[in-house]
C-alpha cells in the first residue's frame, strides 16, 4: 500500500504474473505477464492461421507477454496489449498497440492504434463462432 491509499497486489501463476492495482475512486486494473511469451515476441504472420486468432487467444497474440485489463462500471472489459504483423517484402514489420472492448452483450469493438476499428455485434459474434472463426 502506498501513502496516497494506491494498493498493488501480485501474484504468480507458473511463470505468469498477475498485478492489481487499485485505488478508492478509479477503476481497478489488472495486468497480466508471461515471461515466456515476453521472451518469444510473438509476431503474427502474414495470412498464416495465427492471424485468424481470435479474442480468446489475446495472450498469443501479445508481443510483449503483456495484457491490461479494465473492469468498468457497466460490467464491460477493455484488454489491450501490444501486438506485431508482418507485412509484405523481407523483415517488415507493423506494431500497435490493439484496445479490445468486451461488452456485457457479447458485443467486441477493436481499436488499433494506427486507426483500425472493427464492431462486432452480439449476433454477428454468436454466428462467427457457430462458423468456427
Amino acid at each position: 500500500m502506498f501513502a496516497d491509499g494506491t494498493e498493488i497486489y501480485t501474484r504468480k501463476e507458473d511463470q505468469t504474473s498477475i498485478s492489481i492495482v487499485r485505488k478508492e475512486g478509479y477503476i481497478p486494473v489488472r495486468i497480466i505477464f508471461d515471461p515466456v511469451k515476453a521472451r518469444a515476441k510473438t509476431i503474427i504472420g502474414l495470412g498464416g492461421t495465427d492471424a485468424m486468432m481470435g479474442i480468446d487467444n489475446i495472450m498469443e497474440r501479445s508481443n510483449d507477454g503483456r495484457v491490461t485489463e479494465i473492469l468498468m462500471p457497466d460490467r464491460s472489459v477493455v484488454q489491450s496489449y501490444l501486438e506485431r504483423q508482418e507485412l509484405e517484402g523481407y523483415n517488415n514489420f507493423m506494431t500497435n498497440m490493439v484496445h479490445l472492448v468486451k461488452r456485457d452483450d457479447f458485443s467486441v469493438v477493436k481499436v488499433r492504434q494506427d486507426g483500425e476499428v472493427v464492431v462486432i455485434s452480439a449476433n454477428e459474434r454468436a454466428y462467427l463462432n457457430s462458423i468456427g472463426k
